[in-house]
């Protein structure tokens, strides 16, 4: 009896191991490459900036004119500002003080404290005698 008993345990042991390796998955080993990243603890943080877009033409369209303002040459068409720079014209930020005769086109007037402004492409310009001013942008402003 006490045999039957040892074959009995030892079989339903047996089945057991059967039955779990019957069930288990397959075991797939992917290798994928990796890359060792080091870091370094600095006192200071550094907060990455997305780069700048420069936008530079190699020529300037025909109806571009030429404005001197502080000894600098800018030349301006159709609302922005180019200055000459190795080669190319690279668009810049338009100098204040500089008097332009024509508004460019898809101007927006907007009225601050009585004020009339002209806004386009984030300059702002005043009116002044026989055209317009480039100024810096009224306080509180929002657009």
């Amino acid at each position: 009896m006490k045999s039957i008993k040892i074959i009995t345990i030892l079989s339903i042991i047996g089945m057991l191991f059967i039955i779990q390796t019957l069930n288990a998955q397959r075991r797939v080993v992917v290798k994928t490459p990796h890359k060792t990243v080091v870091r370094t603890t600095s006192p200071r943080v550094v907060y990455k900036r997305p780069t700048p877009v420069v936008r530079a033409v190699r020529t300037l369209p025909a109806t571009a004119v030429v404005v001197k303002y502080n000894g600098v040459r800018y030349h301006y068409h159709n609302g922005l500002y180019y200055r000459y720079n190795s080669g190319r014209y690279v668009v810049v930020t338009a100098p204040k003080g500089v008097r332009v005769s024509v508004l460019p086109v898809g101007y927006n007037r907007i009225v601050i404290g009585g004020k009339p402004y002209f806004y386009f492409r984030g300059v702002y310009y005043v009116s002044v005698n026989n055209g317009y001013k480039v100024v810096e942008a009224p306080d509180n402003i929002i657009v």
